[in-house]
């Protein structure tokens, strides 16, 4: 099975922590293994539970996977999904953190041999 990715990262400005498995324990598995490459005690959560709110829900609903990270909370339910989302406070250390972790799992997602395609 080969098909798209979608990777949810809209709660705000915290620091990934984690990702949800969406209750599959064959993705618990794969994001278990994906931890081996993440050296940071800060992102190693893996929930198993299922988060049914967020934006890539409809890619899980079109037949594609989607996946939400677990992100600091912060303050963001002050300004979630406004046009301040990010823009007011995005600390430096967290983003540059994110965007470390979200390069490195496109990378795992995109390995032909990564066990997401298998």
């Amino acid at each position: 099975m080969n098909m798209g990715y979608q990777k949810n990262l809209t709660v705000g400005a915290g620091a990934f922590r984690g990702m949800q498995a969406q209750e599959s324990a064959i993705i618990m598995d794969i994001f278990k293994a994906w931890l081996n490459f993440v050296n940071e005690s800060r992102f190693q959560p893996i929930s198993p539970y299922y988060s049914c709110d967020p934006d890539h829900i409809s890619f899980s609903d079109a037949g594609s996977q989607g996946f939400q990270f677990i992100q600091d909370p912060q303050d963001n339910m002050l300004i979630f999904h406004s046009n301040m989302d990010i823009i007011e406070h995005i600390p430096a250390d967290d983003i540059q953190f994110n965007t470390t972790i979200m390069a490195l799992i496109a990378y795992l997602t995109s390995q032909p041999n990564n066990s997401l395609s298998n």
